[in-house]
């Protein structure tokens, strides 16, 4: 997915043509609400050693669909003046970040736009995370979050304390943080992240797999998994430690032979989650 910044340019740009006065603050939060599970997954893998990767993998891939995105967005409305209005631009914003992310070529991933009737991931494959047009659109996002950040400043958040909205508004984000496990049979069906395939091991031998940004080691030829599993591959042209996004078969349990290969640059984090 693109950094905070090339969300806040894009989105930006697009939320003010379609409203001209649309405060920038609620821009803001709706480029930042799908990336909430994300950076939550991020901050759990760094301070809980041994942690379930493969249900912290599956609650955030939930979480960060549409239709938890909006959600969240209506938890939030709830707690503020004109609500319906602030919906519609955080409700909007959301989309747009998810159809952002669905231009990156990021292999085993995509977005959720239709959970929970499809569980299918949605992505174009258009831009590497490295290409140029990232770092042009984070200088484009740098721009509004001075300019908009600046001229939006007084643009009021009026807080409502209506005791009915403050009850619904508590009930949507439980909803939001307890019910993912509900929905996890889904993604699991639908093989998303190939998670499923990676977590029968017995039934790998065979079938198709991509892997995101896998730490290569050339001493003993292996990926690393979050799960802290290595898995040997072959056909990989290199010789020294690497960031790699790779497809490939499982040949055997413990084995994967590539078919396509992408090299990531120091840029790759840059520009992208």
């Amino acid at each position: 997915m693109p950094n905070t910044l090339v969300h806040l340019g894009v989105q930006t740009l697009v939320s003010k043509v379609c409203r001209r006065n649309a405060d920038f603050k609620w821009i803001a939060v709706g480029c930042v609400i799908p990336d909430i599970p994300w950076i939550i997954q991020r901050v759990l893998y760094g301070l809980v050693p041994g942690v379930n990767t493969e249900g912290l993998q599956l609650y955030a891939m939930i979480q960060a669909s549409l239709m938890y995105s909006l959600l969240f967005s209506a938890a939030i409305c709830l707690q503020v003046k004109n609500s319906g209005r602030i919906f519609i631009l955080l409700a909007g914003n959301c989309l747009l970040h998810l159809l952002l992310d669905a231009l990156q070529i990021k292999w085993a991933n995509g977005v959720h736009l239709f959970a929970p009737f499809s569980w299918q991931l949605t992505s174009f494959h258009l831009f590497w995370p490295e290409q140029m047009i990232y770092p042009l659109l984070s200088l484009l996002g740098l721009t509004m979050l001075l300019y908009f950040g600046i001229k939006d400043r007084a643009q009021p958040v009026l807080i409502v304390t209506c005791r009915n909205r403050i009850l619904l508004s508590a009930l949507l984000t439980g909803i939001y943080f307890f019910s993912p496990p509900l929905f996890f049979p889904g993604p699991l069906q639908a093989d998303n992240h190939y998670i499923t395939t990676i977590r029968y091991t017995d039934k790998r031998p065979g079938r198709y797999v991509e892997f995101d940004r896998a730490a290569y080691d050339p001493a003993n030829s292996s990926i690393q998994l979050l799960s802290g599993e290595a898995l040997a591959v072959t056909g990989l042209p290199v010789t020294e430690k690497k960031i790699v996004s790779l497809q490939g078969i499982f040949t055997d349990e413990k084995t994967v032979q590539v078919q396509a290969y992408h090299f990531h640059s120091p840029l790759r984090d840059t520009n992208s989650l």
